[in-house]
């Protein structure tokens, strides 16, 4: 029974929950937490996870401004992390799991998808549901029936990241970023065509030194503009220590040649 004890408690601190340990060890999820509850785990689903580090912050909350999609299913309480990238962006992909462990227990898969006629092929991959990952549930989707929001409280802890700031833009241009004609950044969101959040990223952006606009409606959504006008070194010098090997073709000319040059 210690053995077997020995085992669970291991797997539990490791970040494993009732089902995933049950699962392994070859014995019911009850019978897991009365193993746990013998020396004294009482949280009944979800394993251990400390606390996220600032630069784990910055990368996740990078992803929601960009690609990620948090979202709490019918099985459980909790909310869950998906990502997806094209097959070019796989290194990107992985390199966000390994950032962000131990929220991810597998690897990137490859799907097929179907959109009309036209089959497209992306890496995906699904955290496992954790507290930490329901909070940030609540931040961005909070009070809007499932829809994703920026507010104040978003830029609030963007702010707090502090010196992991220009990471997480890196982030979220690596995700949801273009540049037009070396000229000018723009910057998806996917917030429809809710025009006040829109200004209020970009006050925020304004704030911190870039110059910012929203495009005109189309489609029932906007975008961001940065560096209208051709201003948009302060952006890439700010983001492109942090830019993906796999991304780097989102990046100007001379920085792309210039991080060649910093590796070779």
């Amino acid at each position: 029974m210690s053995e077997r004890l020995d085992r669970i408690v291991a797997m539990h601190r490791d970040g494993a929950n009732g089902f995933e340990i049950s699962r392994v060890i070859g014995i019911d999820r009850s019978a897991v937490y009365r193993y746990l509850h013998s020396v004294g785990i009482t949280g009944r689903q979800y394993g251990y996870l400390p606390a996220l580090t600032t630069r784990q912050k910055a990368v996740l909350i990078g992803t929601m401004l960009g690609d990620g999609c948090l979202a709490r299913g019918k099985a459980t309480w909790n909310a869950q992390l998906s990502l997806a990238h094209c097959k070019r962006q796989l290194g990107y992909l992985t390199w966000k799991v390994s950032e962000l462990q131990p929220l991810f227990r597998a690897p990137p898969h490859l799907n097929r998808v179907v959109l009309g006629d036209v089959e497209h092929w992306t890496y995906q991959v699904a955290s496992r549901p954790h507290p930490i990952l329901t909070e940030y549930h609540s931040l961005f989707y909070g009070g809007l029936g499932g829809k994703k929001r920026i507010c104040a409280d978003v830029l609030a802890r963007l702010d707090a990241l502090g010196d992991q700031l220009p990471l997480a833009l890196a982030v979220w241009y690596m995700d949801d970023g273009s540049l037009h004609k070396n000229q000018y950044v723009k910057l998806a969101l996917g917030l429809g065509d809710d025009e006040e959040q829109y200004r209020l990223v970009v006050r925020w952006l304004v704030s911190k030194g870039f110059t910012s606009s929203i495009t005109s409606r189309k489609k029932n959504y906007r975008s961001l503009y940065l560096g209208v006008g051709g201003r948009v070194s302060a952006f890439f010098s700010a983001i492109a220590p942090h830019v993906h090997p796999d991304m780097r073709y989102k990046l100007p000319s001379h920085l792309r040649a210039a991080r060649r040059a910093m590796e070779d």
